[in-house]
Order: structure tokens, then sequence, then C-alpha cells
């Protein structure tokens, strides 16, 4: 009987210790991957003026691993978009989301389009975004709900880049079958589906998508900021 309790618990110390070589070696290739990422938008982006690197290091891959997120992590991204400005301090934001592996996953992913179902196969989880399109003060009409809920998904989507976390923004997707399975009303706006995963090895995208994995450039200052009037932009 001793030697068996011996034999348990170095059963239970080896397994424990693997569990914790293997969690360490994720974290690093997390770590290694996020760093990856970031160089890669700092090396083909430059400003014309300093901002923050946060603001550079953002980008939307889609080569993701499959690997599944935990509940912390997920709830971290919704605690960014939490803080979000809004008018009168509305919070209009709604976001549902579906986690790979769960049956919800099925009806969020059946409403990408093809493009999207190609390489969104390899996400965590799916989120519908949505705007509540009234002041809960007063119950009129909310003019700026969609700006706002903007703001919120910006929020999820720097806090993902931070925490090396692939957060892409999508409008391809059927709005209509969305609004249909989740019973949505019309006091809701659907804006958009966001895919988060943990960032896969380009191998994982079909072939005509590798070549445009990479950070995209930005239009100049010039182009959308003016003084006094709007100007063309031609």
């Amino acid at each position: 009987m001793h030697m068996f309790k011996v034999i348990v618990s170095y059963t239970v110390v080896v397994v424990c210790g693997a569990m914790v070589v293997a969690a360490l070696a994720e974290k690093k290739d997390m770590e290694n991957r996020r760093e990856s990422l970031h160089a890669q938008a700092i090396n083909c982006r430059k400003t014309d003026f300093p901002v923050e690197q946060i603001f550079i290091e953002r980008w939307s891959p889609r080569a993701l691993s499959g690997k599944a997120i935990s509940d912390e992590e997920l709830m971290t991204l919704f605690e960014a978009a939490r803080w979000a400005a809004s008018s009168f301090n509305a919070q209009p934001w709604r976001f549902v989301y579906a986690k790979r592996g769960t049956p919800e996953w099925n009806t969020f992913f059946d409403w990408l389009v093809d493009f999207n179902k190609s390489w969104a196969t390899n996400a965590s989880a799916l989120i519908l975004v949505m705007s509540y399109k009234y002041f809960p003060h007063n119950h009129e009409f909310n003019p700026t709900h969609g700006f706002d809920t903007g703001a919120a998904w910006q929020n999820i989507a720097l806090q993902a880049s931070k925490m090396g976390l692939v957060a892409h923004g999508m409008g391809g997707f059927d709005y209509a079958r969305a609004r249909k399975d989740l019973s949505i009303s019309d006091d809701f706006d659907i804006h958009m589906m966001i895919a988060i995963g943990k960032p896969g090895d380009l191998s994982v995208l079909p072939a005509e998508l590798r070549s445009r994995e990479e950070p995209s450039i930005r239009n100049p200052i010039k182009s959308f900021a003016f003084e006094g009037c709007l100007k063309s932009n031609e």
C-alpha cells in the first residue's frame, strides 16, 4: 500500500510537471507570435507624427491556430469594450458570442460568406456586434449608437493585440439570418462580426490568402482631416 501511494504521488507530480511545462511553452509561443505580429506592423508602417505603438502594432491577420481561448481572455476583451466612451454614458453596444466547439458555433459560422468561412474556421470564438438604438434614460433615439459601438469594438481590437490575440472584424455575413436566428428586434442595429483567436501559421490559410497576410497601410492625414471646411479628396 505504501509503495502504491508513492507511485501515485510520483505520477501526479510528473503529470502536473508536464502540464506546467506545456503551459509555459504555450505562453512562450504566444509571446513570440505576438512579438512577430507587432514587428511585422512596425516594419512596414510609418507614421507622419508620433503616436503610441499600440495603434501601429494592431492589425487584422487571418491565420488562426484553432486553439481555444479561456473565458477569462474573452471576458478581458469585453472588459476593454466596457470602458469605451458613449453619449450620455448609454453604452449601447451589445455582443453575442459563440465559442468554438459549442452548439452555437455552427449557427454563427453558417452566417459567414464562403470567403470568411475559409479562414474563420480556425477562430476560437465568433462575436456578433450590435447596438441598442435608444437612450435608456428617456427611450429617445440615440443618433450615436453605432458610432459609440464602434469605439467599443476598437477597444476590443486594441486589447486583443496587446494580449497577442487576433481580433478580425468582418462585414461578410448574412445580417438577416443573424437577426432571425437570434430573434433580434428592430430596436437593435447589427453592425459586424468579429473572429477572435490565437495566431496561427501561414500554412493554415488557403493559398490565395497567404500573400494578403500582411499589415495594411493608411491614407495620409490630409486625405481626411480639413481645417474649416470639407475638401475634395480628388
